[in-house]
């Protein structure tokens, strides 16, 4: 997956998804909460998921909207 910063580079336009998984999440959040934390979180309910399967989802307004709620 291209980040942002490298579609803005080749003059490509990326497409967010409005459902992210647990990794997408980590990603999204790097330099801000680590992996373990990320995971720690979506196992305790802590960040709001949905869990299909052995996969965690998480909605992108809701992952905005517990940032801004938890002031992270």
């Amino acid at each position: 997956m291209m980040t942002e910063q490298e579609a803005r580079k080749n003059g490509t336009r990326q497409i967010k998804s409005e459902v992210l998984t647990a990794s997408q999440v980590v990603e999204e959040l790097s330099g801000l909460l680590s992996r373990g934390t990320v995971y720690r979180l979506l196992r305790s309910g802590e960040l709001p998921a949905k869990r299909v399967g052995k996969k965690f989802l998480v909605s992108r307004a809701r992952l905005e909207q517990w940032l801004l709620d938890t002031g992270r």
